[in-house]
Order: C-alpha cells, then structure tokens, then sequence
C-alpha cells in the first residue's frame, strides 16, 4: 500500500485540511515545489513526489518515519524552523535553507496546521529548488557586469537619450571627448552640443528611426567644453516600450583626427597639382589662395617681396562675397609696414610662423592703422589666423595669411602643420619656376650667341 493508498488517522486527516482528498492529490501532483505535511513531531503524514529526489527511501515508506530519515541532508537544517514555526503558530516564507550537495538552492515555506478548533496539530512545509533561477540571476550579474565594464571602458562615447534627445547617462569617454562631466550633461538637451548646421541632418537621422531604419549611421559636429570641434562618428538605434519609443542608444566614436587626416591628404594633392600647373609666379601665388579658401580660411592674403625689398599683396581672396569688397579695399589700401611689430612684417623679420587661435577685438583695434582700417578688420571679423613664411632659396621672400571668422572652428596646432606644408610647396612651386626661367633664359642665350657666331663664321669665310 503506498502512501497515497493509506487511510491516515484522524489527527493527520484534520492535519491534512478539510480539502477532498482527490483535490489534495491533484494540488500535490501539480505543485511547482516539494510539500510536505508533518505531525507535530515531525514525523511525516503526506508528500507529493517532488521530494522524491532528495530521500533516499522510496516515497511508499515515508508515512510516519521521521524527517530526518526520509530527507537525511535536508532534514537537520529544516528541523529547527519547523519547530519554530510550530511553537510561534505563525508562517515562515522565503526561508533560505542553503545548498544541497548536487548544488541545488533550496528555499522554504512552513506553515503551522490547526484543526477546527485552532490548535496547532502539525506543520506544512513548502520547499522550492531555486538553483535555475539563481543560475539565470548570476548569469544576468555577470552580463550585466561585462557589460557595465565595457560601457565604462570603451574609447568611444556610450550614450542614452530620452525620447525627447535630453541625455540619461554617457560612459567615461564621453567626459574625455566632450570635456563636460556626466553629471553637467545630464538631463540636458544633447543639441546643446551640436554644431547649427548639422542639427538638420541629427533630426533626419532620428525621422528615418521612426520610421522604421533599425540603426542609423552618420557624421556631426559637436562643439568641446574648450571650444574644439570634433567630428563624430555616430550609430544610433531607438528603443521601444509598448509600441512607443522612449529611449536613443547610441554610440560615437572621434574621427576627428582621421578626417583631418583625410581632408590633408586630398588638400595637399590638389596643391601639388594646381601649384605645379603653372610657371608663372603671379598664377601660383593666386592658386595658393584658391586652394585656401574655403577649405582651410575663410580668407586669405598672400604677399610678396619684390627684388627692390618691397613687399606687394600678390593674392587677396574671400569666400563671403558679402566681405570680399572690404578685403579687396583692405588689400589695395594697406599695405604691409616695416613700423609694425606684429603681422605680415614681423614673419617677413623672424622667418617663423604667427599662429594667433583667437583673435580679440582690443588686438584688431592695435594693429589698426586708422580709423578706416579698423572699420575694415571690423568688417572682415577675424575669429583666428596662421601667418607662415614662403622661403626661396632658403630666403623669406613672402608670407601667406590664413584667416577663418569668428565663430568658426578656431584653428588648431594641426592646421598649423598644415598651413606650413602649403608654404613650403608655394615657395618650391616658384624655385621651379624661376629655375625653369633661368634654363629657358640661358638656353636662349646659348642659342643667340651660337647664331651670332654662326654669322661671324660665315663672314669670316667671306674674307
């Protein structure tokens, strides 16, 4: 007779409740944990089969054996809360009873039993084998662990925005990138960051997200907390709750060295071509401006020493038409002085470059010369500006003036390099122009003396 075939006393029938017995069986069988039912001894009166594998006895002979001879590891630790429970008549849930030895977490629920008049006849245990959950929840910790690290460390900028683009978090490397600290940015607007005109393109990368392009990849601008500019690499994905979206991931990445790289490279290979089309100083020195401006100035002047030791404005040339008359008039009305200490002067003297990354308005009105002048540099608004020096023949014989606006991206130690790579190409442009003219010159001349002896040769002849 099995346990379940067993008529039980009167006292474990009350201890068992007043269910049907079939419906108990049934609750049993289908229970997600072991139960067990126990008199106030803690000899056991009922169990489902869940426990089966923690007892080394079949579940036929657990009726009315102790608890510790039916689950030998489980019972020592279970005894003690059983006892409390049956003493204090109050339930205990959630009870950690540790580890078993095949690694399973269990964890109890113990129930006091009463009869129909209250008093306690017996207790009811409920014992749950978390082992799968907590594996889930460690795997989860683990995860989320390796992933806090990784969003901690990466080099590229890790960020979320709420739906309405105000920023939630942003890992270390945005700190590095931005300059701002986590905490100055967060809660605010992430186009307080974006450069005016590329805020458009932001919004239509957002648009295609909505409807319906997974992640989105393109390029902005974003301006540093010391005023860099840095060209961001960005993927972007919307993130949904309930069909609605709530949240922007993205991640960034600071290609702003690498485009740098990329615009010099194409810059200086146009240089090479244009500067080498020509042999005509007048047509390089115009081509230096050309390629100036707009892709590294927003104006630039070229100047020149003649042979005489003057100094003449070769090229002047601006990307605002609106401005070009100012600079032409600039050009043609100002000149160069020796008087001055700093500018084009001062270049032409040192041999070295000028590099000014901000231009304030008290140093325009101390290089005015008069009140004109002043409306003119005014007018022109120069935010930042690189003067180097053309060499010729290991010679000062000119200085290139790259100015950009204010408000601009000011320039920068690398555009410095670049600038400085532009003269030298400038003044070996126009060594091979005039060394081209000198062997054009001298060969002409081979060529009139070799005729002019022909001719005396002949009239030799004649005599």
């Amino acid at each position: 007779m099995t346990q379940d075939d067993r008529p039980l006393p009167e006292t474990q029938n009350d201890a068992c409740g007043s269910l049907n017995p079939a419906l108990l069986e049934t609750l049993l069988a289908a229970a997600p944990a072991g139960v067990i039912f126990l008199d106030p001894e803690l000899r056991v009166i009922r169990a489902n089969a869940q426990l089966a594998g923690l007892s080394p006895l079949d579940p036929a002979e657990w009726p009315g054996r102790p608890l510790g001879e039916v689950l030998p590891q489980l019972g020592p630790r279970l005894e003690p809360l059983l006892r409390q429970a049956l003493h204090a008549g109050e339930p205990l849930a959630g009870v950690e009873i540790g580890e078993e030895p095949g690694g399973q977490h269990l964890v109890a629920g113990l129930h006091p039993l009463r009869d129909k008049a209250g008093a306690i006849i017996g207790v009811c245990a409920a014992i749950q084998d978390l082992t799968e959950q907590r594996r889930t929840a460690a795997q989860l910790r683990e995860l989320a662990d390796r992933y806090h690290e990784l969003f901690v460390q990466a080099q590229d900028i890790v960020y979320v925005l709420d739906a309405a683009g105000n920023l939630l978090d942003m890992n270390a490397a945005g700190e590095r990138i931005t300059g701002y600290t986590r905490e100055e940015l967060l809660g605010r607007p992430i186009t307080q960051l974006v450069l005016p005109e590329h805020l458009p393109a932001m919004h239509q990368m957002l648009e295609r997200k909505i409807d319906g392009a997974p992640v989105t990849s393109y390029e902005l601008e974003i301006v540093a907390r010391d005023g860099r500019r840095v060209v961001l690499d960005v993927n972007t994905r919307l993130v949904y709750r309930d069909g609605r979206p709530v949240e922007i991931h993205g991640i960034a990445r600071d290609v702003t060295s690498r485009k740098h790289a990329h615009e010099t490279q194409h810059f200086l290979a146009d240089v090479s071509q244009a500067l080498s089309s020509s042999l005509d100083d007048d047509t390089i020195l115009a081509h230096i401006a050309a390629l100036a401006v707009p892709r590294i100035a927003d104006f630039c002047i070229v100047d020149v020493v003649e042979p005489d030791g003057e100094v003449r404005r070769a090229a002047a040339l601006h990307a605002d038409p609106d401005r070009a008359p100012a600079l032409e008039r600039l050009a043609q009305r100002y000149s160069p002085s020796d008087r001055d200490r700093v500018g084009v002067p001062w270049v032409l003297r040192e041999g070295q470059t000028l590099f000014s990354p901000s231009i304030t308005a008290e140093q325009i009105a101390q290089v005015a010369q008069d009140a004109e002048h002043l409306e003119l540099l005014q007018a022109l608004d120069p935010g930042s500006a690189i003067l180097v020096a053309i060499r010729l023949e290991g010679q000062v014989s000119g200085v290139i003036t790259l100015v950009r606006t204010a408000g601009k991206r000011p320039y920068e130690p690398a555009d410095v390099a670049l600038a400085e790579e532009l003269a030298r190409r400038a003044g070996q442009a126009l060594a091979n122009a005039r060394l081209y003219r000198a062997s054009r010159r001298a060969r002409l001349d081979a060529e009139r003396a070799a005729q002019r002896m022909a001719r005396l040769q002949v009239l030799t002849a004649a005599f």
